[in-house]
């Protein structure tokens, strides 16, 4: 009977890992309004938060029909980063992204600024949605404003990045 359930188990969690999936590369960004200041160590005031260089690295639409693990999900891989003047610290930065013409249907970017895997003076920041088979994808179309903001809540300037995809 034990060896019954132990095998048992372990098909149910072999099965369950099989038909969900992980998507780690963009999480919420945390803000101290009250614990951090806009100053290096010497008080110098670090300048205004400059507009993030943005690349997009991928973008990759659903294969499959939903519910078949993985395979109906679209991701977005985006280098957002500091330009190379810059006295601001990735870390103490959020990005926050604005949809200024388009559709934003399919819940790509989030209504909160997030933080990704530091690359250098920047993030990695990998975006999924729930795509579908390519028989039912909508075409995506937008022109996204990329901003970065401070702990502090301070919003710098944006870069303009376009996203097309049939």
């Amino acid at each position: 009977m034990k060896i019954f359930l132990v095998t048992l188990a372990a098909v149910f969690s072999i099965g369950s890992a099989a038909s969900s999936c992980s998507f780690d590369g963009a999480w919420p960004f945390l803000p101290d309004v009250e614990g951090w200041q806009p100053f290096d160590g010497q008080d110098e005031y670090l300048g205004d938060i400059p507009a993030p260089k943005v690349v997009l690295r991928e973008l990759r639409r659903g294969r499959e029909a939903p519910g078949v693990s993985c395979g109906d999900a679209g991701t977005l891989r985006l280098l957002v980063s500091l330009p190379g003047n810059a006295q601001y610290k990735i870390t103490d930065l959020g990005v926050y992204f604005r949809v200024i013409e388009g559709q934003n249907e399919l819940g790509i970017f989030p209504d909160r600024p997030l933080v990704g895997e530091v690359r250098r003076r920047g993030f990695e920041l990998q975006l999924p949605w729930l795509d579908g088979h390519p028989s039912d994808q909508i075409p995506i179309e937008m022109s996204v404003e990329v901003f970065f903001v401070s702990k502090a809540l301070q919003i710098g300037r944006p870069s303009v990045i376009k996203i097309v995809a049939d």
